[in-house]
């Protein structure tokens, strides 16, 4: 899924193969994820052009992780991916 908007465009992916990139956390870093967030997490993709992995959790939110840490988006995939549209979560890192 890709948008554009006045100052670019963001993107998402939910693809398998994709998500086996190099570029992805490796199924250890998912858990100490998961372990930080306090909920198992599940790799399913990436999102934004920093390509950050995109991890839903057990409790129904939706994080993004990647080298600067973790971002809560929201809870549930179809406001997490509105939040990403509109760029409208707490982009507080843990």
């Amino acid at each position: 899924m890709t948008w554009s908007h006045r100052f670019g465009g963001t993107f998402l992916t939910t693809s398998v193969p994709r998500t086996r990139d190099p570029a992805h956390p490796l199924p250890r870093s998912v858990r100490v994820f998961g372990d930080r967030i306090g909920s198992p997490v599940l790799l399913v993709g990436t999102a934004t052009d920093t390509r950050e992995a995109v991890l839903p959790a057990d409790d129904g939110d939706v994080h993004l992780a990647g080298d600067a840490g973790i971002q809560r988006v929201a809870d549930g995939f179809d406001n997490a991916v509105r939040a990403l549209v509109a760029g409208g979560w707490d982009k507080t890192f843990r």
